[in-house]
């Protein structure tokens, strides 16, 4: 058989009397043998399928006109089995699939022939959920099934992917593991095997052009590419039409500060780098080198920096540490033609910020009229502020604290940054208790446990609590509501509701800018997107975002502030004005005369990108 390719005809067809013999060969095989014991039990099966097993349906999966599998799903009632835990029996399927020649092993083949059964299974009126308990010794099978959408529930230990809708229509996503639960339980080992199998890492960089003969190389390399050459050198704009430079992001890190772990490097942070580029791809079909340097002096790393631009059509900056990320993104922003974005900082400030317009809307006050009692003046407090303050938050009506108290005029310590938001030396004396009593407002970025239920029941009625520790919070969620149960609370978690993920942000901030060549990512351009979020949470939520997490329904209010990180429509809504604001504030080369169309186009661009990366996955596993 030929290498199986990604674009090559895939099918399933009835199993058919004609094709026991050759079931009964692939069941012999020892590949198969090894996971399929009993190949007279499987024949006896799919004998009796018009009778005895008619609750079975069997298929052979072909490519092209070769048959390369076997497979089948049937109710999990009917098998008799008692491996589901506790998952819900009624509307569960199971499924059992083999790849019958060892030639056709590492082809893909068996993440295809999951992703068949279960576009079948969607059109079965009682089919919720797919569940599957694969032999822990079958690595090859556990990763076709998370290549294939399914997500692994260490709780029940077994492979589940619900509902079934999610699987091609958002293939990145990941699934809940049952209705109504919103995270997913995980072991080093998961983490293990996800970065390196089938091969090490989370990118891969592919040719967008043929290859194949000596025409192709003559127009991809020596000499036809010399054209491309010159036309560039003549009009340096001919690189956004020649070359993949205008989709191009570089993420770059020196390690200093990744996330809760902190000063561990530059290598040791290339896992985030690689996870935050495939991110900007899946969700807004941006190219990504990650560049992780081995950097720590800030004039040397903006030298490095400055020296990519013609490489690049932006830079975002990730987990460089305090106070040095703010020298460093504000020379580079002066220094560069092009988005210079450091998301620790920007990224929380603008999700963040959506939550916090939503939240002064359902308690009926106004940005300026909110005391602010912000724990942590890192890289993110120090932003947050300051875009707060672009969303009319007053200066003075911020309460700041670091690890050494309130941030006032009479301290001697303080970073330009921090200096920003010291209160008068006269309340040097506040504690963090004191700042809560009456606070409107409370943003923590700091470590679990820094606020009590004595400090909430002492702030505003309908207080607001961002509270961003992770994985445990400032307070959690529970003791929040059990202090108050009028807060509107946001957590960095994804099983608590109003979680802040920079996910919502950076890939559709970037993608707006990127679409209309902007110089540099502004205050006007990341108040858009603020403000598109917020103004997304307050429509109707459709049955697909439900559907992503779990069958959960959304409605305006409390618990809904923010627009979920899966949310497809995101892209229609913060990308476009993202650009709108761009070219307001006169920093687009590019203008977009139809924003409509423009709008239109987006979420087909960013679909189109997730089917090639799933058969790109499909092909690897």
């Amino acid at each position: 058989m030929e290498a199986l390719r990604p674009w090559d005809a895939f099918a399933l067809r009835p199993l058919t009397d004609d094709d026991l013999p050759l079931l009964r060969h692939w069941l012999e095989k020892p590949h198969v043998r090894t996971w399929f014991e009993h190949p007279d039990h499987w024949l006896r099966e799919a004998r009796q399928r018009r009778t005895e097993f008619a609750w079975i349906r069997h298929f052979i999966a072909l490519c092209g006109q070769t048959p390369v599998g076997f497979c089948q799903y049937y109710p999990y009632a009917r098998g008799g089995e008692n491996w589901h835990g506790s998952v819900p029996v009624d509307g569960s399927y199971s499924i059992d699939y083999l790849v019958g020649d060892e030639t056709s092993l590492r082809r893909g083949l068996g993440a295809r022939m999951v992703l068949a059964l279960i576009r079948i299974l969607r059109d079965v009126p009682d089919a919720r959920r797919v569940i599957v308990r694969p032999d822990p010794a079958n690595v090859a099978s556990r990763q076709t099934l998370l290549a294939a959408g399914f997500a692994y529930d260490a709780d029940n230990q077994l492979f589940i992917l619900c509902p079934l809708h999610a699987v091609h229509d958002a293939p990145h996503r990941a699934t809940p593991a049952l209705q109504g639960k919103t995270s997913m339980s995980y072991t080093k080992e998961d983490v293990y095997r996800y970065h390196s199998q089938p091969r090490p890492g989370k990118l891969e960089v592919l040719p967008t052009k043929s290859g194949e003969t000596q025409d192709d190389l003559t127009l991809a390399y020596s000499p036809g590419v010399a054209d491309a050459c010159r036309a560039i050198q003549a009009d340096p704009a001919e690189a956004a039409r020649l070359t993949g430079r205008s989709n191009l992001v570089a993420v770059i890190s020196n390690g200093t500060a990744v996330l809760g772990l902190g000063d561990i490097g530059p290598l040791a942070g290339k896992p985030v780098m690689e996870g935050k580029g495939m991110l900007f791809k899946l969700f807004a079909d941006v190219d990504v080198y990650d560049l992780e340097l081995d950097c720590k002096n800030p004039d040397t790393l903006i030298q490095v920096v400055k020296a990519l631009e013609p490489t690049f059509g932006g830079i975002n900056l990730e987990d460089i540490k305090a106070p040095e990320c703010f020298e460093i993104e504000a020379k580079l922003k002066a220094a560069m033609n092009i988005p210079v974005f450091h998301d620790d900082q920007h990224g929380t400030a603008v999700i963040s910020g959506a939550g916090l317009l939503n939240a002064a809307r359902i308690a009926g006050r106004r940005p300026e009229d909110m005391k602010t009692v912000i724990v942590g003046a890192g890289a993110a407090g120090i932003a947050c502020a300051r875009f707060y303050v672009s969303l009319g938050v007053a200066r003075d009506n911020i309460w700041m604290f670091d690890s050494k108290g309130l941030i006032h005029q009479g301290r001697t310590d303080l970073h330009p940054t921090k200096a920003e938001f010291a209160q008068p030396a006269a309340r040097a004396g506040h504690s963090l208790a004191d700042a809560m009593t009456g606070a409107h407002l409370f943003l923590g970025l700091s470590k679990p446990g820094v606020i009590t239920a004595d400090m909430v029941r002492s702030m505003a009625p309908h207080p607001v609590i961002f509270a961003c520790a992770n994985p445990v919070p400032e307070i959690t969620y529970a003791e929040a509501k059990a202090a108050r149960p009028d807060v509107i609370m946001g957590t960095g978690r994804s099983d608590n509701p109003n979680q802040i993920n920079n996910v919502s942000g950076f890939p559709f901030i970037f993608r707006g800018a990127l679409d209309v060549r902007a110089t540099e990512i502004n205050e006007a351009m990341k108040v858009a997107a603020a403000r598109a979020l917020a103004d997304l949470a307050r429509e109707p939520v459709p049955a697909e975002v439900s559907a992503a997490y779990g069958g959960q329904s959304f409605t305006f209010g409390p618990d809904y502030i923010i627009p979920k990180p899966l949310d497809p429509r995101i892209i229609e809504w913060a990308t476009p004005a993202v650009a709108q604001a761009a070219m307001k504030s006169g920093a687009a080369r590019a203008p977009i005369a139809d924003l409509n169309a423009y709008r239109d186009s987006l979420r087909a661009r960013v679909a189109a990108a997730q089917k090639r990366a799933e058969a790109l996955r499909a092909a690897w596993s």
